[in-house]
């Protein structure tokens, strides 16, 4: 009887370490997506846009084009996420074009499984 208590005891303290260690790694995932992706936010200025994220307020970039301020964002932030909701779109390492997000395609979870 001693030996199943102790069983059980050790058993529900896994469960709770595990918990504990999804719930970190869930947290740390959060923060990893929160840092590369940017809603941006745009100013114009004469004709220089500046590119502002939305949440944090930091400066990304600027330039007279789309072009000029694109090359300033792949170099600062070259593996990170931007969401321009004045384009209706988004852009990335892919290739640093604006992708609709009407064009974004949905992940059909049968044909996964193979149904």
């Amino acid at each position: 009887m001693i030996l199943f208590s102790i069983f059980v005891i050790f058993n529900i303290w896994l469960i709770i370490v595990y918990k504990r260690a999804a719930k970190i790694k869930h947290n740390n995932l959060i923060d990893y997506l929160n840092k590369i992706i940017h809603t941006v936010e745009i100013e114009k200025h004469s004709n220089i846009e500046y590119w502002f994220d939305t949440d944090s307020h930091q400066f990304l970039g600027q330039g007279a084009t789309f072009e000029e301020i694109i090359d300033v964002v792949k170099s600062r932030f070259p593996d990170h996420i931007f969401l321009l909701k004045d384009q209706g779109g988004f852009c990335a390492k892919t290739n640093w074009q604006i992708v609709p997000f009407d064009e974004l395609k949905t992940l059909d979870l049968a044909t996964r499984e193979g149904k």
